[in-house]
């Protein structure tokens, strides 16, 4: 499904540019300083290995979370978030960012609450740099785990260990 058959936001008045506004503001009340939207044009995300209908852009939301692990591990997050397959008209942007703002309001929200950790709730949109500049986990784990899965075989990620540890 694309931008162009969701009913989400369809008549919206409200301009992309004040959407976007909103989001950078919504980032920075969550300390996040470095975010970057940019636009990807069709042949672009294509050559990237984002599947898009023809004559469509995308748009990407990237940004850099500064975390602090227990254990004293530290360091930045990269997420990617992309809208794919929106289409040339200024109507569609306008409902894309409208979706964007919403689907990321409910995220921090989610995070603030306790409901869920920040790197939990971005953890299909953190990059990976796998799969060329679009690479996320959510492609990892569909590519690598997704099929074993459903399958019926399961998927060792490796996380537990071997059970043999003392």
């Amino acid at each position: 499904m694309s931008i162009r058959h969701a009913k989400q936001y369809r008549d919206t008045t409200v301009h992309w540019s004040k959407s976007q506004g909103l989001i950078i503001s919504l980032l920075e009340k969550y300390g996040i300083t470095e975010s970057q939207f940019t636009n990807i044009g069709w042949q672009t995300a294509k050559d990237a290995g984002l599947e898009m209908e023809k004559d469509t852009m995308a748009i990407m939301l990237y940004f850099v979370k500064r975390i602090q692990m227990q254990g004293g591990v530290s360091g930045t997050l990269p997420v990617r978030v992309i809208i794919p397959s929106v289409p040339l008209k200024e109507k569609y942007r306008n409902q894309a960012y409208r979706i964007f703002w919403w689907y990321l309001k409910t995220k921090f929200e989610a995070i603030e609450t306790g409901l869920v950790e920040f790197e939990q709730e971005f953890m299909p949109h953190i990059s990976i740099g796998e799969n060329g500049p679009t690479g996320n986990m959510w492609q990892a784990f569909k590519q690598k785990l997704l099929p074993g899965i459903m399958s019926g075989k399961g998927a060792d990620i490796g996380l537990l260990g071997s059970g043999n540890n003392p």
